[in-house]
């Protein structure tokens, strides 16, 4: 049931029609990139044991790498993406794992 319901979600049919693309505009059109005061923030409330990303990377491992990893790599990788408006290609994989409750 679900293996069907996910290559369904995951692979549509190749006649349907392609999707528009929109562009939206929003009323603040300059709106600075995060700082690295703004980055660290977020770092720091980064919770603690969670699944890791894809490239097996956890949480803990930026929140307690240092300022050297901070500020020249993770805070130059958010500018980055804020600069571009594109996320990088790595940054594109989603894991999907159904948990079924019990009687499901």
């Amino acid at each position: 049931m679900w293996l069907t319901y996910f290559k369904e979600l995951l692979n549509p049919k190749t006649n349907m029609i392609t999707a528009e693309v929109y562009t939206y505009f929003s009323p603040e059109c300059n709106i600075m990139a995060p700082t690295l005061q703004e980055s660290l923030g977020v770092i720091r409330n980064l919770k603690n044991n969670r699944a890791p990303w894809e490239k097996s990377l956890t949480s803990e491992l930026i929140k307690y790498g240092g300022r050297k990893l901070w500020k020249n790599r993770i805070h130059q990788l958010i500018t980055t993406i804020w600069d571009k408006e594109q996320m990088h290609q790595d940054c594109g994989t989603a894991i999907i794992c159904p948990i079924c409750k019990q009687g499901d």
